[in-house]
């Protein structure tokens, strides 16, 4: 099948441009998120080897170890070992700086994107400093950029947009599809507490499309 061949080099080239970006947390829930397919299967299809397993069982074991072989996973191990609090201080001190702006624009906010331009005026940035576009932590920056009143406004959505799900959840198929949202949302929080995931256009547009599959209604 043509589409088949498709897929599996579009999914053999997005395993290579992952690998060879060296990111502990984005190879790490590349993993969760397969895994989080395999529980899916198993709900689904109600036994635990079946189509969707078989593949992702195949992309774990080749994508992941053959190619990472070839493509140099050996500097992504050292960076996971490397890994301790003194060598992340300097993401560290980004976030202590991001809640410090918080607290100067706690109701509406500094403004979206506006890290970089308040870091530029309110950082002690040491001679041949580097500046900073973002706290490398999406909740803080988030609540620096929107304030308590979008935060409200957010949070206000949430609950709304939920409550429509768990009314769905009628039917098994609606259950293991709430499982697996629920999980890959956690797997986007989990990368968004050290990382900036949801300042870059292409994952944002994918957590809207995640979301919208809620929203789809399934006939019996």
């Amino acid at each position: 099948n043509t589409k088949i061949i498709y897929v599996r080099i579009f999914i053999i080239f997005l395993t290579i441009g992952m690998l060879t970006t060296w990111s502990r947390i984005v190879n790490f829930s590349y993993v969760l998120v397969l895994i989080s397919f395999l529980i899916y299967s198993k709900i689904s299809f109600k036994k635990y080897i079946n189509p969707l397993s078989t593949i992702i069982l195949f992309i774990l074991i080749f994508d992941l170890l053959i190619l990472g072989l070839v493509f140099g996973s050996s500097k992504l191990v050292e960076r996971y070992a490397e890994t301790s609090i003194i060598i992340e201080t300097g993401r560290i001190g980004l976030q202590q700086f991001g809640l410090s702006q918080f607290k100067e624009f706690w109701l509406f906010g500094y403004g979206a994107g506006a890290f970089e331009q308040s870091f530029k005026l309110f950082y002690n940035i040491p001679p041949g400093g580097k500046i900073a576009a973002h706290t490398h932590n999406d909740g803080i920056e988030l609540i620096g950029e929107i304030g308590i009143i979008g935060i409200s406004i957010l949070l206000l959505l949430s609950l709304i947009y939920f409550k429509k799900l768990l009314n769905k959840i009628n039917q098994e198929r609606e259950r293991a599809r709430f499982i697996l949202l629920s999980l890959l949302l956690i797997i986007l929080f989990i990368q968004s507490i050290v990382d900036f995931s949801l300042h870059v256009p292409g994952i944002t547009t994918l957590l809207i499309i995640i979301l919208s599959f809620g929203l789809i209604n399934f006939k019996n």
